[in-house]
């Protein structure tokens, strides 16, 4: 089941930022609750959702960073954690997009959402937009439909073409999917970013959600 989330109402433009501090509060309590683990068990670091041993990080990363295929990438599935739980997650194996270079190439439309990646995704991986650059490449777009019964909807794809394709049926649906791609970059040995092959596709069970 997804975790609880804010109370969403009908007019969605009123809601929607309250909605998305709310989201990005829950990401960072998981991400500070990474660290305190680390912290309070110095045997251990967290790089990701990787608890790896100070013995044996090496290994152990490379067996959690190695490449899933047929019945492994069901196993690595339950690695990926994501805040709220996606309503539809596949891990489609092969290999992991990887960042060697430290640069990407962004594709946004508007200065809303690039603000978004900015802040939010630029800010934890310290990542370089470069427009010289072809690959890897990260789209975002906003789909509308003619009344978007589903504002928070958004379909993320990580494919085997080193592109990222995030698309929200509304710019709150986008940023969601942002809160996605910030949460499954993990960081490897050699301190590249990398990202796994998955495919999503999110949106709430209800029309209004509320804490329990």
């Amino acid at each position: 089941p997804r975790p609880p989330n804010v109370a969403r109402g009908p007019s969605v433009a009123m809601l929607a930022w309250p909605a998305r501090l709310a989201l990005l509060a829950l990401v960072q309590v998981a991400e500070s609750s990474q660290e305190t683990f680390r912290v309070a068990s110095p045997r251990f670091s967290h790089v990701g959702d990787a608890t790896t041993s100070s013995a044996h990080s090496k290994k152990v990363r490379r067996s959690f960073l190695r490449r899933f295929n047929g019945k492994d990438a069901f196993a690595r599935s339950k690695s990926i954690a994501i805040i709220p739980q996606p309503k539809n997650m596949e891990v489609l194996g092969g290999d992991d997009l990887v960042f060697h270079s430290g640069a990407l190439r962004l594709s946004v439309p508007s200065t809303v959402e690039s603000d978004a990646f900015y802040e939010h995704v630029i800010g934890k991986t310290n990542l370089k937009v470069d427009a010289q650059v072809d690959l890897p490449q990260i789209i975002l777009e906003v789909q509308r439909g003619p009344q978007n019964p589903q504002p928070e909807k958004y379909t993320f794809l990580v494919s085997s073409e080193n592109e990222v394709r995030i698309t929200g049926s509304t710019s709150h649906g986008l940023f969601n999917g942002l809160m996605t791609l910030r949460q499954l970059f993990v960081q490897g040995d050699a301190g590249e970013w990398r990202l796994p092959q998955v495919k999503i596709r999110d949106e709430p069970e209800h029309e209004w959600r509320g804490l329990m």
